[in-house]
């Protein structure tokens, strides 16, 4: 359910994998970190290769 908190654009162009409900502890007990981080997800373009 948590993983529905991220933008759109997230889930749909990257694989996603929530460890222990990550999503959900961000949002609602760090929301100024939450709302930093998911302002810049659809700004930086991040390759695969990059991640791994």
């Amino acid at each position: 359910m948590s993983i529905d908190l991220l933008p759109e654009f997230v889930r749909e162009n990257y694989e996603i994998h929530e460890w222990k409900h990550a999503c959900a502890i961000l949002h609602h007990d760090f929301p100024t970190e939450w709302d930093s981080n998911h302002s810049q997800s659809n700004v930086i373009p991040l390759e695969q290769k990059k991640l791994l």
